[in-house]
């Protein structure tokens, strides 16, 4: 580490970190992740949170300042996982050393479908929901709480050092924001499958089971 400074913010203390490679600061107290995102959707798209606690669970993220987003639909004729690949090595970063869970890098979402990206023998059904096969967003910044600890810590790659403050800024704007209520959320649509397709399906599973091809099938 480059050099190590300590600032106070307003009444709070939080400390201000400078890697070669990483900006961070720490607040000693656990910040509202939700309410942040709340605050600026486009900015912090993605949270990640950690209900229960554990040694192996005890951090929640707020993933922020989205850039390239990389998208693979149904129709598509490329494969994400090549695409993804050469994006990935593009925008490698030197591994820094940390024991932070996420220093940047990207936010990826998978779906089943994406087993016919590996193997394309696989005939699937189709996707009836709009949903992409693949996502992976280019991530240079988030916001960390550590339960354990009851800190919350920014972090910002240091090529993207222009978030940084705005990221500050936001976390002291955010002090007096009410919460939107969750109860507000209105379901705009249910569907599932006809009744007997799906017990069609589970008579097929139990035979895969009592034959020993399978342990377990997720239906």
């Amino acid at each position: 580490m480059l050099a190590y400074k300590y600032f106070s913010l307003c009444s709070l203390c939080y400390k201000s970190l400078v890697s070669a490679h990483m900006l961070t600061y720490t607040l000693p107290y656990e910040l509202n992740l939700l309410a942040l995102h709340q605050h600026n959707p486009k900015r912090y798209p993605f949270l990640l949170e950690s209900v229960t606690q554990s040694k192996h669970s005890h951090y929640s993220i707020l993933f922020a300042f989205p850039q390239e987003n990389l998208v693979i639909q149904h129709d598509s004729d490329k494969n994400f996982l090549d695409v993804f690949d050469n994006a990935f090595m593009r925008e490698k970063q030197i591994q820094t050393d940390s024991n932070l869970p996420f220093t940047g890098g990207w936010f990826v979402y998978l779906s089943y479908e994406i087993a016919q990206h590996i193997e394309p023998t696989l005939n699937l059904p189709k996707e009836r929901y709009g949903l992409p096969v693949a996502q992976a967003v280019r991530i240079p910044a988030a916001v960390i709480v550590d339960h354990q600890t009851q800190q919350t810590t920014t972090v910002c790659e240091k090529s993207f050092g222009k978030y940084f403050d705005q990221l500050k800024t936001d976390i002291k704007d955010l002090r007096g924001v009410t919460l939107t209520s969750l109860e507000n959320i209105q379901l705009s649509k249910l569907t599932e499958d006809p009744n007997k397709k799906y017990l069609d399906g589970i008579k097929i599973i139990r035979e895969y089971i009592k034959s020993g091809d399978v342990f377990q099938v997720n239906y």
